[in-house]
């Protein structure tokens, strides 16, 4: 499984307009990722193309393409970043996912979230480390207490 690279920007933008660092204008990306498209066609497909392609259920548009037919859709790139990445999507080198999204994938996959509805690709590393799942000091089953008294884990 291929690292979240088609994901990793977006995973943090929730909004069209309150998401981003102060510095950085929502609508510059677009044509900064025109001008990367240009200097290197892999690295724009991979971080941006991909991922648009995909919130528009479109493959293979450029950049340029991808701003006319948002455009047609009455569709702003902002509007764009702000479409929600889901687990099950499948890109053309497999699913995505950044570290954090990955570990909660393998929790939801192993049945923690049981019940609930989690969408693993949104969470965050910090989302991971403040969730209190896992026992800060865990009950050993006196078989491992025997053969390994000091380990604190099983």
């Amino acid at each position: 499984m291929p690292y979240g690279y088609h994901n990793f920007l977006w995973g943090w933008i929730d909004t069209t307009d309150k998401s981003y660092p102060p510095m950085l204008d929502p609508y510059a990306l677009g044509p900064l990722f025109a001008i990367v498209e240009e200097i290197s066609p892999i690295s724009a497909r991979e971080m941006f193309t991909l991922s648009m392609n995909m919130r528009l259920n479109t493959t293979n548009l450029t950049v340029a393409e991808i701003a006319l037919e948002a455009g047609r859709r009455n569709l702003t790139y902002p509007d764009l970043y702000a479409i929600v990445e889901q687990d099950g999507w499948l890109y053309p080198d497999g699913y995505s996912y950044v570290c954090s999204a990955f570990v909660t994938a393998m929790w939801k996959a192993g049945g923690l979230f049981d019940n609930w509805t989690v969408n693993a690709v949104e969470f965050t590393p910090r989302d991971v480390y403040s969730m209190t799942y896992i026992q800060e000091k865990p009950e050993v089953p006196p078989s491992c207490q025997e053969l390994d008294p000091e380990n604190p884990y099983c």
